[in-house]
């Protein structure tokens, strides 16, 4: 007879190996094929519908269906709000199909795990990339020491809060880097006014399909004198690299703020 243990490992294995092999795919070419979210959800409701007939307990059954709601409701706003990719999204929605509650076979060594599994994941995930932001800001400040130059010359009409979003999410870039290098994206809107002059906005939160830099008219800009060889762009992280080892990290350490929250009251 299945055991409730074996289904549970097999719950487990099963995400980590489509997130991992997206993960792979993320980090080479930040692009992964739909195919894997379409093979990945239906295994993961099979399995975890095993698990529920099984375990034969409605209590369980609604904390799976709950938690599978508000990932997946987190997952489409923070994609929606421009911080998650497409294929992120999917990756946590899937994953709250597959192991929506804390399996029974680990146990985590803070001895405190969430019972909203993927809500654990993402804050891991979350974690990871503002790390990445505190690098970017480490960057920026080298970069200022090393040339002397103002961080936002022609940006004079912009707000703090942008101009600090850019300084932990985007770095200068030459334009030929850029163009090389498509993990990278221009987080500048570049607007021809009627007179013939640009003007500069800065775009923290627009996304790779809103915008596409016209390279040819960039280097056109420069050339005239237009617009500086250097230009804000930021990363597109590869989240996907994040959030399979926030699922790692939320398995075998569990969940650190139910533990700080316990520790602290």
């Amino acid at each position: 007879m299945v055991s409730i243990i074996f289904i549970d490992l097999i719950r487990v294995i099963t995400a980590f190996c489509f997130l991992g092999f997206a993960a792979l795919k993320d980090f080479k070419t930040r692009e992964v094929s739909n195919k894997v979210w379409i093979m990945f959800a239906p295994i993961a409701l099979i399995l975890t519908t095993v698990n529920v007939m099984l375990t034969n307990n409605m209590s369980v059954l609604w904390l799976m269906l709950f938690s599978f709601a508000v990932t997946s409701v987190l997952a489409v706003i923070t994609f929606y709000l421009g911080l998650f990719g497409g294929a992120d999204a999917k990756a946590l929605i899937c994953l709250s199909i597959a192991v929506p509650v804390y399996p029974k076979i680990f146990q985590p060594l803070l001895s405190v795990a969430s019972p909203f599994f993927p809500i654990s994941v993402l804050f891991y995930a979350a974690m990871l990339a503002s790390l990445t932001a505190v690098f970017i800001l480490v960057s920026n400040i080298a970069w200022k020491l090393k040339s002397g130059r103002e961080f936002f010359n022609g940006f004079e009409g912009e707000s703090v809060l942008k101009k600090m979003l850019v300084l932990f999410t985007a770095k200068k870039l030459k334009i030929e880097s850029l163009e090389k290098n498509p993990t990278y994206q221009l987080v500048e809107r570049i607007i021809e006014l009627s007179d013939g002059k640009i003007k500069r906005r800065l775009a923290p939160f627009v996304k790779a399909s809103d915008q596409q830099a016209d390279f040819g008219k960039i280097k056109h800009l420069i050339a005239n004198g237009a617009l500086p060889n250097e230009l804000w762009a930021t990363p597109a992280l590869p989240m996907l690299v994040y959030i399979t080892v926030g699922f790692l990290t939320a398995l075998f350490l569990g969940d650190f703020l139910f533990w700080l929250a316990i520790n602290l009251s």
